[in-house]
């Protein structure tokens, strides 16, 4: 079992120690780091939207600040870093292919791009000596995922809606993806941060199989019971511009690691059943006011 330490604007779950802070400087870092005397550190935070600047101050600002301040406090025994990058590193596939980790990496959105930067900076730390372990992670579903994510927006859509349905409007949904479990990727990326084998290196967090994002919105309003019309509106742009991505899990297993195919008639009725609770609370707290 791991004693947790948390960096974060707002506490996560109850029982860790947490440490406060509003933005990713030196000082929330270093007082994190006191506290914990970390091992490991997991760096998740980041974000997916905004301008480029935005996009390099999140997802690369946040992590040179974190390995600045590792390496000034505690360079003879820096704790294990597992930086946590994104599929969209790799841009569009040739052919039919899966994404392996020894492909040139030529992504197509801004985001992609900053995610790139964000691994190339870490894996130079590395070289400099901080255990640095980079996880590729691919798509990941999971109860109260966020509405900037296609699902997360159409599960919280169709939980909105009455007994009656609805109409749901979106973009071309035939992108494919390769999806994976929250609490599998979790445990994954546990399990990376203990492989001497995955230092200074990147490692695709990946099933090696691929839905269709209609695969998944199909489940959604099987699980929902209500009647509800898709739309398909090709002017939205669909999920992506990247048609399909699918990546390779074979440097994954040959760690000893692996991400099991998701169960998804389970999982999706899971996320429906977080926002239908999620709207209730919303709905009961404006009776309230």
């Amino acid at each position: 079992m791991f004693d947790v330490t948390t960096l974060g604007r707002s506490d996560p779950a109850a029982g860790h120690v947490h440490v406060s802070c509003r933005s990713y400087d030196r000082e929330p870092i270093l007082q994190a780091l006191d506290v914990s005397r970390a091992d490991v550190v997991f760096q998740l935070a980041g974000t997916v939207s905004g301008s480029d600047e935005e996009l390099d101050r999140a997802n690369v600002g946040t992590s040179r600040v974190l390995l600045e301040t590792i390496w000034e406090t505690r360079p003879d025994n820096p704790p294990v870093v597992l930086l946590v990058g994104s599929a969209a590193e790799y841009g569009e596939l040739p052919g039919s292919g899966l994404a392996s980790e020894t492909m040139a990496c030529a992504p197509q959105s801004a985001y992609g791009r900053s995610k790139l930067a964000q691994t190339e900076m870490a894996l130079a730390w590395a070289q400099k000596g901080i255990p640095v372990v980079v996880a590729r992670v691919f798509n990941v579903l999971g109860p109260g995922m966020p509405t900037y994510l296609a699902i997360g927006r159409f599960a919280a859509a169709i939980a909105g809606m009455g007994a009656a349905g609805g109409r749901l409007v979106t973009g071309p949904l035939h992108a494919l993806r390769d999806f994976a479990a929250l609490d599998d990727v979790a445990a994954v990326l546990r399990g990376l941060s203990s492989k001497e084998q995955a230092v200074g290196d990147v490692t695709n967090v990946c099933t090696g199989s691929a839905v269709t994002m209609q695969d998944l919105l199909t489940l959604l309003i099987e699980a929902s019971g209500k009647p509800i019309a898709v739309e398909i509106d090709r002017e939205i742009g669909g999920v992506s511009a990247v048609p399909r991505m699918v990546g390779s899990p074979e440097k994954l297993e040959s760690l000893g690691l692996s991400v099991p195919h998701p169960d998804f008639p389970r999982l999706i009725g899971s996320i429906l059943e977080h926002e239908h609770a999620r709207t209730a609370r919303m709905r009961l707290g404006r009776m309230e006011r």
